[in-house]
């Protein structure tokens, strides 16, 4: 949706910051104004991006990422190419988030981009994968994670995973000392290759976790050139 013109109090008072529940948690998509003295006193940069921010509570906010951008302005020229703010919160479609911002080529004292032809104003839409807000990395040097002890109903273990072409990951499962259960250790554990929202763990060819359920357990996973997204137990 395009516009033809632009002010400050779109922005102050009709769009974002969407602060809204997700699985258990509390996410807000958070407007960044950067705003510092330039040359011939003027503001610079006087732009906007949007910083993922995480909370238990609803009150108390952390930023993962070490305040790194969620979502970033557009290229040079584009339409959105000096400040974006979050519409909300997402839409989920199936096993996509559906994130709506605002943006325009004019930073919050109305400059025009120096490379925009015009100036310009939408709502776009960017598309995230589900649960894609955040994802424990591993390189192809490889890397591990050790959750802490869970209790869990269900029968399967469904995972969130991005492996790629040549990445993989293998789930080892432990005790709550760190003891490999037997039949489920990292030997037995099968190697994960792929991108799916939900792929299932399994150990020699089977997926069955019923006998482990109600008890306090941790997860090992050991990963290379993939990206975990998320995990889940479902029945």
């Amino acid at each position: 949706i395009v516009f033809g013109d632009w002010s400050s109090d779109v922005c102050s008072s009709d769009l974002g910051p969407g602060v809204f529940p997700y699985e258990g948690v509390y996410i807000a998509l958070t407007p960044v104004f950067y705003h510092w003295k330039g040359s011939a006193n003027e503001a610079w940069p006087n732009t906007s991006d949007i910083q993922l921010a995480v909370s238990r509570d609803g009150l108390h906010f952390t930023r993962p990422g070490n305040r790194q951008p969620f979502l970033r302005p557009g290229p040079e020229g584009s339409w959105d190419s000096k400040w974006i703010y979050p519409v909300l919160r997402p839409v989920r479609m199936a096993d996509e988030l559906w994130i709506y911002y605002f943006g325009t080529n004019r930073d919050h004292a109305h400059r025009l981009d120096p490379k925009a032809a015009a100036p310009e104003t939408a709502i776009s839409r960017a598309i995230l994968r589900l649960d894609g807000f955040i994802a424990a990395v591993a390189d192809y040097t490889g890397g591990t994670l050790l959750t802490p002890p869970l209790r869990f109903a269900g029968k399967q273990l469904v995972l969130n995973l991005d492996a790629g072409g040549g990445g993989f990951a293998r789930i080892e499962i432990v005790d709550e000392a760190g003891r490999p259960i037997p039949g489920f250790t990292y030997h037995d554990a099968d190697e994960l290759n792929g991108n799916s929202v939900r792929m299932t763990a399994t150990w020699r060819g089977q997926a069955d976790l019923s006998a482990l359920a109600s008890r306090p357990v941790r997860l090992h996973i050991r990963m290379r050139s993939a990206r975990l997204y998320s995990f889940q137990f479902v029945p």
